[in-house]
């Protein structure tokens, strides 16, 4: 009796490629994770706190906080809220349109990012430490080379905190910047959203064997 050969592990060697970098992103994401978790803050409570450390002296808004955050949150209202309570933010109405919420980083919050900043600068030599200085320019490169055209890797950068208060209170009140939190995974940037549709097309056919 003749054994049948063996199907291959992947459909392809991008296959292979996407479920590693899928894999390795969730480690590195754990990780990291474990260095705020004695500072009881998750990653995108931190990430918010570094927006707002970078943001205008005006503050701003939720939706611009959620455009300019790593990953997609579903819900950032509830983020916002527990920074508040915390006392980490702080967050008021404008006083023309009462539609508008802005959000600022209180002297807490600054606080607790000037202690965090040393721990969060050494955690990447950590997280990498098995790769060598031309391993991660390489790497760098190879990633670049793969993301959505225009992608930015800036997580401070916010485009709407180029704005003034009276440009942005215009804009959401006239709906060019999406309405006030809670926000969409499909209000962050367009090409994040791309990429993140070639990803999951990409596992959908990672998962498939040949006949």
């Amino acid at each position: 009796m003749t054994s049948q050969p063996s199907q291959p592990a992947f459909s392809s060697p991008q296959a292979e490629l996407l479920l590693r970098l899928l894999r390795v992103s969730d480690q590195l994401q754990r990780g990291f994770q474990l260095c705020l978790r004695p500072y009881a803050l998750t990653h995108p409570q931190y990430n918010i706190l570094r927006i707002l450390r970078a943001a205008p002296a005006h503050g701003l808004t939720c939706s611009a906080i959620g455009r300019s955050m790593i990953t997609a949150v579903p819900d950032i209202t509830r983020l916002l809220g527990r920074l508040v309570e915390r006392k980490l933010v702080s967050q008021h109405r404008d006083p023309s349109d009462r539609r508008v919420v802005w959000t600022h980083i209180t002297p807490r919050g600054l606080t607790l990012l000037r202690k965090l900043d040393p721990i969060v600068e050494q955690a990447p030599l950590d997280l990498l430490h098995s790769l060598s200085s031309e391993q991660v320019q390489e790497l760098n490169y190879l990633l670049q080379s793969i993301a959505a055209p225009g992608e930015s890797l800036s997580p401070v950068s916010c485009p709407s905190a180029r704005l003034d208060p009276k440009q942005l209170r215009d804009a959401e009140a006239s709906s060019e910047i999406a309405s006030c939190c809670p926000i969409s995974p499909a209000s962050v940037s367009s090409t994040g959203s791309s990429f993140a549709s070639r990803l999951r097309r990409s596992a959908k056919r990672a998962d498939r064997r040949p006949e």
